[in-house]
């Protein structure tokens, strides 16, 4: 019977030992999960931060581009303007004398 006794023992204990691993093993588990989630939202930030950076640099990049159009756009009207201009002046009498003509033949 005694050794029926020590067997019951050692399988109690066995138990305890298992029940002991497996909550030891809940709590790394959890803390893992819990510094997996850490480490995720790190990262998340990290990648935010860099993709952010990489946006304003094509911003930076977008609106100088768009500057130097937005100048030669303006330097190309202002010398069609000013040539305009010149043209009229040299033929404003021309001009003045081809109207006035067809409306006098009219």
């Amino acid at each position: 019977m005694e050794k029926v006794v020590n067997i019951l023992n050692d399988l109690n204990d066995i138990d305890e030992k298992a029940t002991a691993i497996v909550d030891h093993t809940s709590i790394e588990k959890k803390e893992l999960y819990k510094q997996l989630s850490e480490d995720i939202h790190k990262l998340d930030e990290e990648i935010s931060k860099g993709t952010e950076k990489k946006l304003d640099v094509i911003r930076e990049k977008m609106n100088f581009e768009i500057g130097e159009a937005k100048k030669r756009l303006l330097a190309s009207f202002e010398q069609e303007m000013s040539k305009i201009e010149s043209d009229y002046k040299k033929n404003h009498d021309t001009y003045v004398d081809t109207v006035f003509q067809k409306i006098i033949n009219q």
